[in-house]
């Protein structure tokens, strides 16, 4: 890595890090190259609550019987809905390469369990879609990540909805860092945290 290369990239993660502050941090470099890890609030307008529709299997529901609360079944699937006016934030990890920002782009791996796999396609072709060869992109990311990327998975039409069709464990994309190993297992924690956040909003 030469030089001015090595000062670009300093200049951006000091950029960064004066705006994420303790959400974002260095982690161990991976072959002298700079890796960090962001946690990027997915912001909402404070006017609009979300509707979020998860599609089980019948099968792979905890309760086959009964929907969770303000559910409906359908002869494939039970669908649990609600509302929510927080989402549990992203997490970005990112790996600089030696010739970036100047040719190569950063590579990055993401968490968000909330997010199937095909929404994770739409994520990835957005991000992939704003890198421009010698223009510092992570800014770019982490913004369209906190501010654009909701628009774009709800169609502007305040609806998220998850499919367990389409939600693979592990990921056969490697871009993609998953924890929860199925949809029933990301139900109670997507409501949790909106009560937590509630309780802090008020």
């Amino acid at each position: 890595m030469d030089a001015e290369t090595k000062q670009e990239q300093e200049e951006e993660i000091a950029t960064l890090k004066s705006i994420y502050e303790d959400d974002i941090s260095e982690l161990e470099p991976e072959n002298s190259l700079k890796r960090l890890q962001v946690k990027v609030p997915v912001n909402f307008d404070s006017a609009v609550s979300y509707k979020v529709f998860f599609y089980f299997e019948q099968d792979q529901t905890t309760d086959k019987e009964t929907p969770a609360s303000g559910g409906a079944s359908t002869p494939n699937f039970v669908i649990s809905e609600h509302k929510l006016c927080s989402l549990p934030s992203v997490l970005i990890n990112l790996l600089l390469p030696s010739d970036y920002p100047s040719q190569s782009p950063p590579s990055y791996k993401i968490k968000c369990d909330w997010v199937d796999d095909l929404h994770y396609e739409q994520i990835f072709t957005e991000l992939d879609a704003l890198w421009t060869p010698g223009v510092g992109v992570l800014f770019s990311w982490l913004d369209w990540l906190s501010n654009s990327m909701l628009p774009v998975l709800t169609a502007d039409k305040n609806e998220i909805q998850l499919n367990s069709l389409k939600y693979s464990f592990p990921s056969v994309d490697k871009r993609i860092l998953r924890e929860q190993k199925s949809i029933d297992r990301v139900v109670p924690m997507v409501i949790q945290y909106d009560k937590d956040m509630e309780e802090v909003r008020f």
